[in-house]
C-alpha cells in the first residue's frame, strides 16, 4: 500500500502527538512520585520531632535513660528523612546537644550520690555509683577508680 505525502504527514503527526501524550503522562507520574516522597520525608521528620519533644519531657522528669532512648530513635528518624536542609541539620545538632547535657546531668547526679553515700558510710552504695560512672563516663574511668581506692 502506497502512502501519499498528506497521508504520511498525517500519520507522522499522529504518532508525534501520541508520543507527546506519553511523555506528559510520564512527567505527571514523576511529579506525583516526587510529591509523595516529599510527603513521606515530612511525615518521618514529624515523627522524629515528636520523639525529640518526648525526650525533652523525660529530661524534665529526670528520666534520663528514657530520654536517651528517645533521642536515639529521633536521630534515626531524622536521618531517615534524608534531607540536607539547614532545618534538619539543626535538629540533628539539637539531639546531640541534649544527649550531651543528659550525660552530664547523669554523671553529676551519680557523682553527687556517691559522695553522699560515702559521707554516710554507705560504702557499698558509693561503690555501686562509682562503678556505674565508670561505664557511663569511660573517659574518666581512672578518676573513678581512684575514688574507689
Amino acid at each position: 500500500m502506497k502512502m501519499n505525502k498528506y497521508t504520511f504527514s498525517f500519520t507522522a503527526a499522529l504518532c508525534l502527538g501520541s508520543l507527546n501524550l506519553i511523555a506528559e503522562k510520564n512527567d505527571q507520574d514523576s511529579a506525583l512520585l516526587m510529591n509523595n516522597e516529599l510527603i513521606r520525608k515530612q511525615q518521618i521528620e514529624l515523627e522524629a520531632d515528636a520523639l525529640y519533644y518526648k525526650a525533652v519531657g523525660a529530661v524534665e522528669e529526670s528520666a534520663y535513660q528514657v530520654a536517651i532512648d528517645l533521642l536515639d530513635k529521633s536521630k534515626v528518624q531524622y536521618l531517615r528523612a534524608q534531607s540536607s536542609s539547614n532545618r534538619l541539620l539543626v535538629k540533628l545538632e539539637n539531639v546531640d546537644k541534649l544527649k550531651t547535657q543528659i550525660y552530664k546531668n547523669l554523671i553529676d547526679t551519680k557523682l553527687s550520690n556517691a559522695d553522699v553515700a560515702s559521707a554516710n558510710a554507705s560504702y557499698d552504695l558509693a561503690k555501686k555509683y562509682l562503678n556505674e560512672l565508670k561505664i557511663l563516663d569511660e573517659d574518666n574511668a581512672k578518676l573513678y577508680d581512684l575514688k574507689l581506692a
